[in-house]
């Protein structure tokens, strides 16, 4: 048994982009029909210059599903392929949680592509797991539950 308890999605925005700019990047993972707040928190750099975090936190139980089911549609069929044949890359047993991170300006020209770089936007998806359970049972679990066509 488990839940899916959380999703998170940030994003950086450093003091040479526009701040609004980087927030629409992060809209655009957001379903039409979902009114979610995006946070932003000004922090400094490891050089002291303006960073500001962009963030959106979900942890209702039907919306963190129908954010997720949106999620994965918006970045395809490839992309879930590639995290279903990779998943103990991107899976933390002490957190419970799947990291995956995706190139930021990609994103912002609608194209989403799983990257290992350092201007990315961060995705945790957080499991509560109450039963021991493979993290490939759960990912194909919720793959079926949010109407992902197997991956």
């Amino acid at each position: 048994m488990y839940k899916l308890s959380r999703i998170s999605i940030s994003v950086l925005s450093y003091q040479t982009e526009i701040s609004e700019k980087v927030s629409d990047i992060l809209r655009k993972f957001i379903p039409e029909d979902m009114d979610v707040y995006i946070s932003v928190t000004k922090m400094r750099g490891q050089y002291r210059d303006r960073i500001r975090m962009h963030q959106i936190e979900v942890t209702s139980k039907r919306l963190t599903k129908h954010l997720l089911k949106h999620f994965l549609a918006i970045i395809g069929s490839e992309n879930v392929r590639s995290i279903t044949n990779s998943l103990d890359n991107y899976y933390n047993p002490d957190s419970k949680s799947i990291y995956l991170r995706l190139d930021k300006f990609k994103a912002a020209d609608s194209i989403y592509k799983i990257s290992r770089g350092s201007d990315v936007i961060k995705v945790e998806i957080k499991f509560d797991i109450y039963k021991s359970m493979e993290i490939s049972d759960l990912w194909n679990d919720i793959l079926q539950k949010v109407g992902v066509p197997d991956a």
